[in-house]
């Protein structure tokens, strides 16, 4: 919680990526909030963050989440 709380001191001041955010939630256990921020982080064109989202081994307690895959899919399509 505490990083969270910084990060979000941080980012009034500068940039802080959603992918970021996403981390700290999944970290916490809070699985809807990290997937809302990787959705985020899409949406906000932070594509060299989310580029190997399919792969990446810390996002593996995602996986199996329908929005995730979702995610997952919009993201390979559109490296095609």
């Amino acid at each position: 919680m505490k990083i969270l709380e910084q990060l979000n001191t941080i980012s009034k001041q500068r940039y802080v990526s959603a992918y970021s955010f996403a981390l700290v939630y999944l970290g916490l256990g809070d699985k809807d909030e990290a997937v809302r921020y990787l959705e985020k982080g899409y949406e906000d064109r932070a594509g060299e963050l989310l580029r190997y989202i399919n792969v990446e081994p810390i996002l593996d307690p995602l996986r199996g989440d329908p929005r995730f895959e979702a995610l997952v899919q919009k993201i390979v399509s559109s490296k095609e």
